[in-house]
């Protein structure tokens, strides 16, 4: 169990975490496992997360109790990246406030694209996504589902759901356009060795999975400085704003996002 904590607190690390966040989720974690260790073992109602964040709201303060809920919803998140079952451990469990969307004005925007720079394969495929996700609008399903053949034009054109009831041809802005083609090039996405036609992978070469996407936003939200939660949708949902602040139709806007 303390290896598993261990390697979330690594995985953290190479997100680009603070090392006070690491240091905090990893302690969380780690006590949220023993926890689950003394548990009855047939007594699965007793080692659900939210049972266990009905101990610590009991034993520890409202803020260290937020604190956590956001530190464990992340462990599970990772650790079932590549899971196609549905998660029981989050069912039923609150959203704190802290585990919320935020509004993103435009200079939160840049401060989010500035914290994906970096040549790492991790800050590179950061980029694509935070890229894909406001400058696009993409949903994170869209998102997730992008292939290959979607991307033409070395970068400059995207198909969006394709052959689905919201495809559409949509025109990569120059700050997408350069991410792509850095996440693209042989030492971006292709060191992850992927067995998929998938543009986003995972760090195990898999397609990239809704919980990995919500994974990456948080981690470039924490390196930015606005908190230790991001969802892919505040910057569908920026994206939208944005453009209406710019004076764009409606309709332009809902055909654009599809």
């Amino acid at each position: 169990m303390a290896d598993l904590a261990a390697e979330f607190a690594l995985w953290l690390g190479e997100q680009g975490r603070a090392a006070n966040t690491v240091a905090s989720y990893r302690r969380v974690v780690a006590a949220y496992l023993r926890w689950c260790d003394v548990r009855p073992a047939g007594d699965v109602a007793a080692r659900t997360l939210a049972a266990y964040v009905e101990h610590i709201r009991a034993t520890k303060r409202p803020s260290s109790a937020a604190r956590a809920v956001v530190a464990l919803r992340i462990f599970h998140r990772w650790r079932d990246d590549d899971a196609t079952k549905a998660r029981p451990e989050l069912a039923g469990l609150p959203v704190e406030a802290a585990d919320q969307d935020h509004d993103l004005d435009e200079e939160t925007v840049i401060r989010l694209i500035e914290a994906t720079k970096g040549d790492t394969v991790e800050r590179r495929r950061d980029a694509v996504c935070v890229a894909l996700l406001y400058y696009s609008g993409l949903k994170a399903s869209e998102a997730i589902s992008l292939d290959l053949g979607d991307v033409a034009f070395d970068g400059k054109v995207i198909t969006v759901d394709r052959d689905g009831p919201h495809e559409r041809v949509l025109p990569a802005v120059p700050v997408l356009q350069r991410a792509l083609t850095r996440w693209l090039e042989p030492s971006g996405r292709a060191r992850l060795r992927p067995g998929t036609d998938a543009v986003l992978v995972n760090r195990r070469g898999k397609r990239l999975t809704r919980q990995g996407l919500w994974l990456v936003t948080g981690a470039v939200a924490d390196r930015a400085g606005i908190g230790d939660s991001l969802s892919p949708n505040a910057l569908r949902r920026a994206c939208a704003a944005h453009l209406a602040d710019r004076h764009v139709a409606p309709a332009a806007i809902a055909a654009f996002l599809g």
